[in-house]
């Protein structure tokens, strides 16, 4: 069962405090993975936009308007 399935089924609040617990350290775990990959995604942007290879189409990675 997943986190948030087990919350909704919590029985007491003892239980409903543990689910949370498990649910913060879930939460921080996948935002401490994602960091690395966005830092890197975030220089590979901005080292394209430096190059002059950005085309003004009001989003990342379109084609020019």
């Amino acid at each position: 069962m997943q986190l948030f399935g087990k919350a909704q089924a919590a029985k007491d609040e003892a239980e409903l405090k543990r689910v949370a617990k498990e649910l913060r350290a879930a939460i921080l775990e996948h935002v401490r993975l994602a960091k690395p990959s966005l830092a890197a995604e975030a220089s590979m942007i901005a080292a394209r936009d430096s190059a002059g290879d950005y085309k003004k189409t009001g989003r990342v990675g379109g084609d020019a308007i």
